[in-house]
């Protein structure tokens, strides 16, 4: 199911179906966070478990800047966020509510772009043939 929301995605975000790229591209972080929101909602210590279990000790991820970088991305209007419901005390957690988070369709095209861009950085400025030395 992941897959073809994402393949549908893709191919309608796609550079040849856009506008280009406004602005600067996401950060890694940024793009980090609407990867691990996905195509539901998440609540803000899901998304950083999302984070570090895919991380493999890859990208070094801080907890301190999770809520920052998502107020950033919901100002750009790159997610959205409800506060969750307490009615039945499942989106309570020790007293707190939990703020869920969702990719807009406009973050989800800077995703795509943003993926774009940097395929075709690397795809640009590197050949196909291995690397076999390094001058120094």
């Amino acid at each position: 199911m992941k897959t073809k929301f994402f393949t549908v995605a893709r191919e309608n975000y796609a550079p040849d179906k856009v506008d280009a790229c406004i602005g600067p591209p996401l950060s890694a972080l940024e793009e980090d966070l609407l990867s691990a929101i996905g195509n539901g909602e998440k609540y803000g210590l899901e998304i950083a478990k999302a984070l570090t279990d895919a991380n493999g000790k890859v990208r070094q991820f801080s907890p301190g800047s999770l809520y920052p970088t998502l107020r950033r991305l919901e100002s750009k209007e790159y997610v959205e966020s409800r506060w969750g419901d307490d009615d039945d005390g499942t989106d309570m957690r020790g007293g707190a509510r939990r703020r869920y988070y969702r990719v807009t369709e406009s973050g989800l095209k800077k995703l795509w772009q943003t993926r774009d861009y940097r395929d075709r950085l690397v795809l640009e400025n590197f050949s196909l043939e291995p690397v076999t030395s390094f001058r120094h």
